[in-house]
């Protein structure tokens, strides 16, 4: 995924190479490939950057991902739509937290945790 540019992307591809993005993240998590999950890490970056630098600030088109059973989707959606509705997206990471028994359900209470004492993602 070298020299793409987001910018002349439609919604739909964004958001299905955001999807991608996402799920291969996933693999490099659980694999322990830190570099790769790095590089994917700004790759998702640059795609969350992409759909807030559009009118009307687009990231809400990423909700609907919300709703994959992957917990790692539900963690990245949630953490990247934040201040859209922190409401909604506290009650997805919670689920992770809550039902959870693998390295997610540790990723998810540690950002409830983060936002409970005020910082919040962009």
């Amino acid at each position: 995924m070298k020299n793409i540019s987001f910018k002349d992307m439609t919604l739909d591809e964004l958001v299905a190479t955001y999807e991608q993005i996402v799920m291969a993240q996933d693999q490099s998590f659980l694999f322990d490939k830190l570099s790769k999950f790095n590089k994917e890490f700004k790759i998702r970056e640059a795609i969350v950057e992409e759909l807030r630098s559009r009118p009307r600030d687009q990231r809400e088109v990423l909700a609907p991902l919300l709703e994959r059973r992957e917990p790692w989707m539900r963690i990245c959606v949630a953490s990247d739509t934040y201040s859209l509705n922190p409401e909604r997206s506290r009650r997805y990471m919670q689920t992770v937290a809550d039902y959870r028994f693998d390295p997610y359900k540790g990723r998810a209470a540690s950002s409830l945790g983060l936002w409970d004492m005020g910082y919040t993602p962009k």
